[in-house]
C-alpha cells in the first residue's frame, strides 16, 4: 500500500492499479496478477506496429536448448494395451513425500503438455514458508505423438471413447501403483475438449472422480454429443455424486449454443453440486488459468465440509 501510495504521489499521470485479493495465498495471488496485469497492459487500445522484415538484423540459428523441467517433477512414460496410444505423464508430488505418512489426493490434468504447469502452481499447498508444500500428487497427462501430426492425433484421441476407459482401468492403477494416491479426492480436469472428456468421464463412468473441472467445454462437438449423454444419463439415474466446476471467458469465441448446463442444473441430480461462472473480461487462456485456480480450491474446500 505505501509504494503504491509513492508510486501515485511521483507518478499522477501513470496508470496505476493496486488490487488487494481477499482469502488468497501466494502462488494463486501470483496467479491472478499475471493474468489481470497482461488483460490490462496489453489491451486492445494498444497500438502494435506491424515489424519490418526487411530492417530486421540478421541473426545465426538457435542452438537447442535443453528441455525444461518444472522442480520436484518426473516424467513417466506410459502405453495402453487396449488402444497402443502412447503418453508421457509429468508428475510432481509434495516435496515432503517420503517424510509424511499417508495418501495424497491426485489432481488428474489432461492435455499436461500445455495445463501441467497452471495446475501444479495453484495446487493447494501446506501453511509455512514462503510458497508452503503442495499438497496433491499432480499428474499431467499427454499423448505422445510426432510433432507434425501431433495436433490432429491429439483431436483423435480426446474423441475416441475408448479413452475414457484408458483413464479408469489404466491410467488411474498406473498411478496408484506407485504413488499414494486417495483417489476420495481427486479431480480430473481439463480444458476445451480435453472439458469434454472430463464432462463424458462424469456422465457415463462407474468410477467418479470426487471432482471435475471443466474450463470452456465445446458443448456444440460432435452435434452436441454431451447434450445426448446427458439426456440418456438422465433417463437411467439421477445421482451423480461428485462436484462441477465449470467456467469461460466473456472474450472468447462463441460456438453454437447448447442447454447443456441448463438441462444438468434443471434434473435435480441427487449428489451434483455444480458452479458455473464466467469471467467476463477474459479470453480463453487467461479463463483456463483461472478456472483451475478458482476450481481447485473450490472443489478442495466443498469436499473437506
Amino acid at each position: 500500500q505505501d509504494f503504491y501510495d509513492l508510486m501515485k504521489t511521483n507518478f499522477p499521470d501513470d496508470n496505476i492499479s493496486l488490487d488487494i485479493p481477499e482469502d488468497e495465498n501466494h502462488s494463486r495471488v501470483v496467479t491472478e496478477t499475471y493474468c489481470e496485469g497482461l488483460r490490462k497492459v496489453i489491451s486492445p487500445t494498444l497500438l502494435i506496429k506491424r515489424i519490418d522484415k526487411s530492417r530486421e538484423p540478421d541473426h545465426p540459428p538457435s542452438e537447442a536448448a535443453p528441455p525444461v523441467a518444472v522442480r520436484h517433477s518426473s516424467l513417466l512414460s506410459f502405453e495402453s494395451e487396449s488402444t497402443g496410444y502412447a503418453f508421457d505423464l509429468q508428475i510432481s508430488i509434495p516435496e515432503d513425500y517420503e517424510e509424511l505418512p499417508g495418501e495424497f489426493p491426485v489432481l488428474l490434468v489432461l492435455d499436461g503438455q500445455w495445463d501441467f504447469i497452471f495446475a501444479h502452481q495453484v495446487a493447494p499447498r501446506k501453511q509455512g514458508g514462503t510458497h508452503g508444500i503442495a499438497r496433491y500428487i499432480v499428474v499431467g497427462v499427454e499423448l505422445r505423438a510426432p510433432e507434425e501430426t501431433y495436433l490432429d492425433e491429439r483431436v483423435a484421441m480426446l474423441t475416441d471413447d475408448r479413452f475414457l476407459a484408458v483413464l479408469d482401468t489404466e491410467i488411474v492403477p498406473f498411478i496408484t501403483s506407485r504413488f499414494r494416491a486417495d483417489l476420495s479426492q481427486s479431480m480430473l480436469i481439463g480444458s476445451e475438449l480435453a472439458a469434454n472428456v472430463a464432462l463424458k468421464h462424469m456422465l457415463s463412468s462407474d468410477a467418479l472422480f470426487a471432482g471435475y473441472i471443466a474450463s470452456s467445454p465445446r458443448l456444440d462437438w460432435n452435434s452436441f454429443e454431451l447434450d445426448a449423454l446427458e439426456e440418456q444419463r438422465s433417463n437411467q439415474i439421477l445421482d451423480i455424486p461428485t462436484f462441477l466446476y465449470c467456467a469461460t471467458g466473456g472474450l472468447e469465441s462463441s460456438y453454437e449454443q447448447s442447454a447443456f448446463f441448463e438441462n444438468l442444473a434443471s434434473r435435480n441430480y441427487e449428489s451434483l453440486q455444480l458452479i458455473r461462472k464466467e469471467f467476463p473480461e477474459e479470453r480463453y487462456a487467461a479463463a483456463k488459468i483461472l478456472s483451475y485456480h478458482k476450481g481447485i480450491e473450490f472443489i478442495r474446500l466443498a469436499i473437506l465440509e
